[in-house]
């Protein structure tokens, strides 16, 4: 009997039908993920970048401060009078805590606790393991005859 000539109307059970959904959302997922961990990849390399940048002009702004303490502390070993001497002393005070500062900005970024890399970092890894949802937009019936 061929069954292309069977008069009655085809049926699909639910479960089928459930099941090649799921089939075919697991080959779109696959497709999605592979892209998604380019753009997770991309994204963390910006990320780590940032971090890197951070660095590099806090170490420059270091090298700065280091070279002006330098050269403070050496006006105030060479200065003369009291009043020269004293205003000499609070820059080198001045440049010592703009030097601490730097400092302790540079271990921050070091120990990765910079606010705005934490931010991106958990928002880059929540878009890129959170679980997919599925939502039914409409329900189709279709009949063959």
């Amino acid at each position: 009997m061929d069954p292309t000539s069977d008069s009655s109307p085809a049926s699909i059970s639910s479960e089928d039908l459930d099941d090649a959904t799921e089939e075919v959302l697991r080959g779109i997922q696959e497709e999605v993920d592979a892209a998604e961990q380019q753009r997770f990849e991309r994204a963390a390399f910006q990320a780590q970048r940032f971090l890197e940048d951070r660095l590099l002009v806090h170490r420059r702004r270091r090298s700065d401060v280091v070279r002006q303490l330098d050269e403070a502390q050496a006006r105030r070993n060479a200065a003369v009078g009291s009043e020269g001497r004293t205003e000499a002393e609070g820059r080198v005070l001045q440049l010592d805590t703009k030097l601490t500062e730097v400092d302790a900005a540079i271990d921050k970024l070091d120990r990765r606790e910079n606010e705005t890399f934490k931010r991106f970092h958990e928002h880059i890894h929540h878009r890129r393991y959170q679980p997919p949802t599925v939502e039914r937009l409409f329900e189709v019936g279709i009949e063959i005859r």
